[in-house]
């Protein structure tokens, strides 16, 4: 229901299955992000199984850290970003509240979503930023 005729951004996406759930809910267009390119080809094949295959998908294997300081650059803007880091190598740093900063650094505009989902420590106050810094804009938390 949050992604139909949405243009939704999977950050950390794996195998898809945040974007294979926004495609089949109608996303007007998703944007799957992850470092590892074998993990992505495996969330091409998820959509492709499901039948959701289109020219309204996007899949970028880069650091996400960077890349969303680029995408925000570039004045992309997207109407839901779901964060979902691995939960190895990143929790409890400075660096696992990064992709989050990055996220809310780029445009929303009144009533779009920022979903975080976290499967390490949350960190509440990098969510209160983000709702603070951006009017209008829907944060949720999800910690798994």
């Amino acid at each position: 229901r949050y992604c139909t005729g949405k243009d939704v951004l999977n950050v950390f996406s794996f195998t898809g299955g945040f974007s294979v759930h926004a495609l089949g809910n109608g996303a007007r267009m998703v944007v799957s992000m992850d470092s590892s390119q074998e993990a992505l080809a495996v969330a091409q094949e998820n959509v492709k199984i499901n039948g959701l295959e289109n020219e309204n998908t996007e899949w970028i294997a880069a650091d996400a850290f960077q890349h969303l300081r680029k995408m925000r650059d570039q004045g992309r803007s997207f109407d839901v970003i779901i964060l979902d880091p691995p939960r190895a190598g990143l929790a409890n740093s400075p660096r696992s509240r990064a992709p989050a900063r990055s996220a809310t650094a780029m445009q929303f505009d009144k009533g779009h979503r920022l979903t975080i989902i976290r499967t390490s420590t949350p960190h509440d106050s990098d969510v209160r930023t983000a709702g603070a810094n951006h009017g209008g804009t829907s944060v949720h938390r999800h910690h798994l």
